[in-house]
């Protein structure tokens, strides 16, 4: 249901914000400039500031917040990748994905579908 997503969607961003300095550390192709985990980090903080803001969410609500959210938050090429993948959930009504109900199952055959 929305409100275990937008649970979810809160509890990971705070996961990745966690991890940010061992995800930098990861960070060593092609240069090893140390920012991937703060990138994504502020990318995905962005996306759960509007999930968060939601009164009452919907799957569809949630999906479209997660999607503006990144894209407006998305900092680097890390945040910019991260952001795409967070659009998914919101769907592609040209590709078939517009069950607004079901951002999940969404994301699940856009990956199987080679994006």
């Amino acid at each position: 249901d929305a409100s275990r997503f937008q649970t979810a969607v809160l509890s990971a961003a705070k996961n990745l914000e966690a991890k940010k300095e061992w995800i930098n550390e990861l960070n060593v192709f092609p240069v090893p400039d140390g920012d991937t985990g703060t990138n994504m980090t502020m990318t995905i903080m962005a996306a759960a500031r509007e999930v968060v803001a939601i009164a009452e969410p919907s799957m569809g609500s949630i999906a479209k917040a997660l999607s503006s959210g990144s894209l407006r938050g998305a900092r680097g090429n890390s945040g910019v990748i991260l952001s795409a993948f967070q659009r998914l959930y919101k769907g592609d009504r040209r590709r078939g994905y517009d069950h607004s109900d079901r951002p999940c199952q969404r994301l699940h055959k856009s990956c199987g579908d080679g994006l």
